[in-house]
């Protein structure tokens, strides 16, 4: 068997990545430009982080939904950013 006469069924498939305006808009965003990634949390988007990461989302999940890279996920929830976020989504959360 040709290993290469194999593979070239997936060889053949073409992709495009240049269709940006598929692109959702950035969730909490302000700027003209919809597609720009965020670079920090609010404290009320801080709160809802917790709340996901108690209802089993993952920090990669939520960084993906936020647009945002998964290491402000971890300041928020290491509680070195946004510190009281933890104390007001357990009262959300209890309520």
């Amino acid at each position: 068997m040709n290993l290469s006469n194999s593979l070239r069924p997936f060889l053949a498939v073409s992709y495009n990545f240049s269709n940006t305006e598929r692109m959702s808009p950035v969730k909490g965003s302000n700027t003209k430009d919809s597609n720009l990634r965020k670079t920090k949390f609010t404290f009320d988007e801080a709160v809802d982080v917790w709340l996901r990461h108690w209802s089993g989302q993952l920090q990669h999940e939520i960084a993906a939904d936020y647009r945002i890279n998964a290491g402000r996920v971890s300041e928020i929830l290491t509680e070195k950013d946004h510190i009281g976020s933890k104390q007001v989504a357990a009262s959300k959360r209890s309520a």
